[in-house]
């Protein structure tokens, strides 16, 4: 018999789970109001091999068909797309542990007008096995989480597009949590991720003046003041979960205020109030 941990479920599902995502966001590449286009990342290697890259799709906002899917483009392991509010280029995680001596890569690609996407270039993420990647709202830097590196990056974005060479590289150490979660559902059998400290999330908070990552390993958030000239992040602390809750996600109310994240061990949605000119979360 063979046994499947929560996060190979979970992993299996990553691609099919930025089709939700890619609908929201590209609404700029409509056809006409009743029509817009969506891009799908997929799995290309190992046994959750599911494709050859990132797909192109048409989508009826009326009836949510997907039609006239098309190879936009081959690339390894693209678990995670991200596209500026320009809507010019589209950046992809590259999920391996392969690249530039045991890292994960990022792609940057142009959207051709018929949707196709032309590489531009690729980098290395700054760790093995990267997981989530982010903008901030200018649109100058790249914020990466490793999630097998257990370490986060900046990649500065360069006039054409292009992605440069990280500016920082912050690896999480030490301190990881149990392994089951203090405040599972009962009969909880999500056990698995804290092996090692694992980056899963970082993100530019709504000013611009912070940035907010979670380790999932560790069961924390932690937060760092945000140079927007170089790109450098500055540790100002962390928060610290419930033993083996499992950070995941993270969402800004659009105040700016409250802070929702999701906890992959423990099964919860978690509140917090967020002071935005300290950066610092704090759990009601």
């Amino acid at each position: 018999m063979t046994i499947h941990s929560r996060r190979d479920v979970l992993k299996t599902a990553g691609a099919f789970a930025l089709v939700s995502g890619a609908l929201d966001v590209q609404s700029a590449f409509a056809a006409s109001e009743a029509e817009t286009t969506a891009y799908v990342g997929t799995y290309t290697t190992g046994s959750d091999n599911h494709g050859e890259g990132i797909y192109r799709f048409r989508v009826n906002l009326e009836t949510g068909e997907l039609t006239d899917r098309k190879l936009a483009a081959k690339t390894l392991n693209p678990t995670w797309i991200v596209i500026p509010a320009a809507k010019k280029f589209l950046y992809a995680i590259n999920e391996v542990t392969d690249f530039a001596g045991g890292n994960g890569s990022v792609s940057a690609f142009v959207i051709e007008p018929a949707g196709e996407l032309r590489l531009l270039n690729t980098v290395s993420s700054g760790g093995a096995g990267p997981a989530h990647m982010s903008l901030d709202a200018s649109g100058r830097f790249a914020f990466v989480a490793n999630y097998i590196g257990g370490s986060t990056a900046v990649l500065p974005v360069q006039a054409d597009g292009s992605l440069g060479e990280a500016v920082d590289v912050h690896r999480d150490l030490n301190n990881v949590g149990p392994a089951r979660a203090a405040g599972a559902p009962p009969g909880s059998f999500a056990v698995s991720g804290h092996d090692a400290p694992h980056a899963h999330m970082i993100a530019v908070d709504p000013a611009s003046k912070f940035v907010l990552a979670t380790d999932l390993g560790q069961d924390r958030l932690y937060t760092y003041a945000l140079d927007a000239s170089t790109g450098k992040l500055a540790q100002r602390g962390f928060l610290t979960l419930l033993g083996g809750a499992g950070p995941r996600h993270f969402a800004f109310h659009p105040n700016g205020h409250w802070i929702y994240l999701i906890t992959e061990e423990s099964s919860q949605i978690v509140f917090m109030n967020y002071d935005s000119q300290t950066g610092t979360p704090a759990i009601r």
